[in-house]
């Protein structure tokens, strides 16, 4: 009797993480093929001139379903910088220099691994679009990050007043910013050969005091 109790307890326990996952395979599913037709179609021609028909025409979708998983044509063209975005916060465990002090700039190589990784759709978004609001929102997180790590080492932030040093600071990170920004999309288009870490020592000397 307690054995019974016991399987007729657990088993819509069960049966409901069965469903869940099943349920977040086809949001996976519906997901990727909604950013698959849109890479498609950034192949033919610009971002600016895709509708969301023709994305949901070419994924075999509602468009309620689009909808539902996105607000807007630029929120699925952002939702591929999701995790390239993660790596402008915190920084990955062991990034320190031969001394211990925490590594500037942590979020390098990371970053620059998951762009080669996803080469072709960050050639054909965000290095392949003239949409402002994606390279304001991209560039924005960036030098955001690396304000941070300016403002914890005050380094090139002297300034007369409180208000100067946060005007040179957020100057000099949006500097670093494009180079990183703009060294990437060399490295993308014109050299994807080298390795990341290759990459990110031209980046640390350009940027280097």
């Amino acid at each position: 009797m307690f054995g019974t109790e016991q399987r007729s307890c657990h088993r819509p326990e069960r049966t409901t993480r069965v469903n869940h996952t099943s349920e977040d395979r086809r949001v996976c599913r519906t997901r990727r093929r909604l950013k698959e037709a849109l890479l498609e179609l950034l192949q033919e021609r610009s971002y600016e001139s895709i509708t969301v028909q023709e994305i949901i025409d070419r994924a075999d979708v509602g468009r309620s379903t689009f909808y539902s998983h996105f607000p807007s044509k630029e929120s699925l063209l952002l939702d591929g910088f999701d995790r390239g975005l993660a790596f402008f916060h915190g920084s990955p465990e062991g990034a320190s220099d031969p001394k211990g002090a925490p590594r500037p700039f942590s979020f390098s190589v990371p970053l620059l691994t998951h762009l080669s990784s996803q080469r072709r759709f960050f050639l054909a978004t965000f290095f392949g679009t003239s949409n402002p609001n994606v390279r304001r929102q991209v560039t924005g997180a960036l030098a955001h990050r690396i304000g941070a790590e300016l403002a914890s080492s005050r380094k090139g932030i002297i300034g007369k007043t409180q208000e100067e040093e946060a005007r040179r600071l957020d100057a000099r990170a949006h500097c670093i910013a494009a180079a990183f920004i703009g060294l990437a999309g060399w490295w993308l288009t014109e050299a994807p050969h080298l390795e990341a870490a290759e990459i990110d020592r031209i980046f640390r000397d350009t940027v280097r005091d």
